[in-house]
């Protein structure tokens, strides 16, 4: 694995070559993700100025789109030849490291605990034509167990359907399973949405 973040992963991109920037306005409605389909396999672009009807002017958040758009880049992020990496990835499920776990205040990076959560101040797109909606294309949802304490661990594609809430798709896997069980319960399934996520954690989800 040559990066543990996806900070590090974009430096990576960019001594290889492969990492383009677009310093110029782009639209959230559309052009980015044809921009983004376009060079993807190719090159991962680094958007600096994404626009959008509902971001604020004033955002400073930029989008990155095709960060591991071939096999060569997920061979690269787990350190491995493209050949092995079939091997690697089987390997690594029989085998699973336990996660370290560090108390708050030692975390990388801080809580930030608010109910006035609004998602339109996220430059999220609108992939293509006939969408509803916004979608986060690669949100990782983490989700508790309600009865083990367990966690799971999949990819999601969510819509935004206004400024709090999201809607997505769940079908008969694991984080439906742990839905009905909560519902069962009478008590909310506790999840986190992880964005912006290295490829190593993007593959193993």
């Amino acid at each position: 694995m040559v990066s543990k973040s996806l900070r590090e992963w974009l430096r990576v991109l960019e001594q290889d070559g492969v990492l383009k920037h677009v310093g110029r306005e782009v639209n959230l409605e559309h052009e980015l993700a044809a921009v983004g389909k376009k060079a993807c396999g190719t090159y991962a672009v680094w958007f600096d100025k994404p626009i959008g009807e509902r971001l604020p002017k004033d955002n400073k958040i930029p989008v990155v789109t095709g960060i591991c758009g071939n096999r060569a880049m997920f061979a690269k992020a787990m350190g491995v030849s493209a050949r092995e990496m079939s091997g690697t990835f089987s390997e690594a499920q029989a085998h699973p490291i336990e996660p370290v776990v560090v108390p708050p205040g030692e975390a990388p990076v801080k809580a930030v605990v608010t109910r006035q959560v609004n998602l339109y101040g996220l430059p999220i797109p609108v992939h293509h034509e006939k969408d509803s909606g916004q979608y986060i294309t690669a949100g990782v949802v983490v989700a508790k167990d309600p009865v083990t304490g367990q966690r799971n661990v999949s990819i999601h594609r969510l819509q935004v359907t206004d400024k709090n809430h999201l809607g997505v798709l769940l079908l008969p896997r694991h984080l439906m399973a742990l839905q009905r069980m909560a519902e069962k319960s009478g008590n909310p399934l506790e999840v986190a949405i992880c964005i912006g996520l290295d490829p190593t954690a993007l593959l193993s989800s």
